[in-house]
């Protein structure tokens, strides 16, 4: 369900430049127009206050998931010492971050090298595994928020009845992560205090002692920012009960982070929701793809490709063709003018997509709303009303100046055609 735009959020120069401190922290994952629609959850004035939320939330990209891994594993592999044996043990449940986590692992040089040397292995089912050595086995997942799914796989897969069948397993268990939250540290330590956790700790985000809030000392506004509208943002659905809320995360674990591939539901919902909510690092898959979607949507997305053919394309473009206006709008048309464009000198629909960076689904859309003005066909190919619009366009518009040949390589000048294209011709 779409979220609610409580205002229109202006960019205005100061703006602009608290957005700008942001998007490094975020390691540049999400664009300012994706900041900008996330604001317009809130009202106009708590936009400067929701903004924090954002500047403290750890991102953490792939290549840092998988050093923070790296650095793990030598720091476990320094406390057993170097006669041990590891197997790790992937405990999220499939579809979930395990295999990634192990992928970006098995690829860290700590791994590599205690693999050199025959000290390390991975099984997803340890009941079926020989302990052959003394093993010590080591939980992986990238991120331990409350510690129940761990104790939910835990008792489902009976690691106590493992443990006991097997004398080859060292008394002392691990747990790698990235980041371990203060509630599942303090619950690891209650029921699970034989296994050693090698995680990153980090305090509840409105802890009063710990909070980085407390740096811009509006630590209970942003609290009560959260809850306000936290409180009416579906997370989770229970039989007989309906829909929860989960304001603070799941289990109130109260975490900022989120990584490149989902957010955990322990984060504050006002992140990852996506029930009456425009989130800004989506947890469902369908969201995280629509929010990708979106950026090629965005005229911003194709002013690189625009500045290459030498166009300016900041106001909307009207041309009468056969007595009848067609206005091509700055905002949600810079791909058709693109589109047709490169068509026009030529280029064909694989070059097209090359150039724009885009699927070949992708660029059927395009043809779609390019077929809508009738501009063109759905087939790719320019109509006569949209040959007429380009001239048109060429004589009377001052704004825009072609270049008379495009420094970009025409490789093939045969016209290709998508197969489904012409089949919904």
């Amino acid at each position: 369900m779409a979220g609610i735009r409580r205002h229109t959020c202006v960019l205005t120069d100061p703006l602009v430049r608290q957005i700008e401190y942001v998007l490094p922290r975020l390691k540049y994952s999400v664009y300012i127009n994706q900041i900008k629609s996330w604001l317009e959850n809130f009202e106009e004035a708590e936009v400067e206050l929701a903004l924090d939320f954002l500047f403290y939330l750890e991102y953490i990209p792939f290549p840092e998931l998988q050093d923070r891994l790296n650095k793990q594993l030598k720091a476990l592999d320094g406390h057993f010492g170097n006669n041990k044996f590891y197997l790790l043990v992937p405990y999220a449940a499939y579809p979930k971050s395990n295999d990634i986590v192990m992928y970006l692992l098995s690829k860290c040089p700590a791994y590599k090298d205690l693999k050199r040397v025959n000290r390390i292995g991975f099984t997803k089912d340890p009941s079926t595994y020989l302990f052959v050595q003394e093993t010590v086995m080591v939980f992986v997942d990238d991120f331990i928020g409350s510690g129940k799914s761990f104790q939910k796989w835990y008792r489902k897969e009976k690691i106590v009845n493992i443990l006991g069948k097997n004398f080859n397993i060292y008394e002392e268990q691990a747990l790698i992560a990235a980041i371990v939250m203060d509630s599942g540290s303090h619950f690891m330590q209650q029921f699970y205090s034989e296994i050693r956790i090698f995680a990153e700790y980090r305090s509840k985000i409105f802890s009063k002692k710990d909070s980085p809030f407390n740096l811009s000392e509006n630590r209970a506004l942003l609290r009560n920012l959260c809850i306000k509208y936290g409180k009416n943002i579906p997370t989770r659905y229970k039989p007989l009960v309906g829909q929860l809320f989960d304001p603070l995360g799941y289990e109130k674990t109260e975490a900022l982070v989120a990584f490149d591939y989902g957010t955990p539901n322990n984060c504050l919902s006002i992140i990852w929701g996506d029930n009456s909510w425009n989130p800004i690092f989506p947890r469902a898959a369908k969201a995280r793809m629509d929010k990708a979607r979106e950026i090629k949507n965005e005229a911003a997305f194709y002013l690189g490709v625009i500045h290459k053919l030498n166009l300016k394309f900041d106001e909307d473009i009207n041309v009468i063709v056969d007595g009848k206006k067609i206005t091509l709008t700055a905002r949600d048309d810079h791909s058709i003018l693109v589109y047709m464009i490169l068509v026009d000198k030529l280029y064909t629909h694989l070059q097209i997509c090359q150039i724009l960076g885009v699927s070949l689904f992708e660029l059927g859309n395009i043809v779609k709303k390019g077929a809508a003005k009738n501009l063109v066909n759905l087939s790719g190919k320019i109509t006569r009303k949209g040959a007429k619009f380009l001239v048109d366009l060429r004589k009377n518009s001052s704004i825009f100046k072609f270049r008379e040949a495009s420094s970009l390589e025409v490789k093939d000048q045969k016209t290709f055609l998508l197969k489904t294209f012409k089949d919904t011709a």
